[in-house]
């Protein structure tokens, strides 16, 4: 339950943080319309990507193209051990999913 709660509680944090953000940005009456639904239809169709589909090839990835254990060199400093790299990479793929489905909830909220 440890690694559970080490994995999700992390993910689950900050995709509604940069998925409110994002929203946010998304209600703001400066930009122009087209633009708004542009960027709004790119973060949706991050929706529909299956998530089972790509998790084993995009953790790959962070860890052996992107370096992602260089990246998060502060991770490390907070005395996180190195068996640890693999969760890291994984709540960073985890983040990378529940931006769309976050910032589509928050902005139906903000437009309300």
């Amino acid at each position: 339950m440890g690694n559970s709660m080490l994995y999700a509680v992390p993910a689950t944090v900050i995709s509604a943080f940069v998925g409110s953000i994002t929203a946010y940005g998304l209600t703001i009456p400066d930009w122009k319309q087209s633009y708004k639904a542009l960027v709004l239809a790119l973060i949706i169709a991050g929706i529909f990507i299956p998530y089972q589909a790509v998790l084993v090839p995009l953790t790959q990835f962070w860890s052996q193209w992107a370096q992602l254990t260089d990246l998060l060199s502060f991770v490390w400093a907070l005395g996180v051990p190195n068996d640890y790299v693999g969760i890291v990479e994984l709540v960073v793929t985890h983040v990378a999913y529940g931006i769309p489905i976050c910032t589509l909830l928050f902005r139906t909220y903000y437009k309300t």
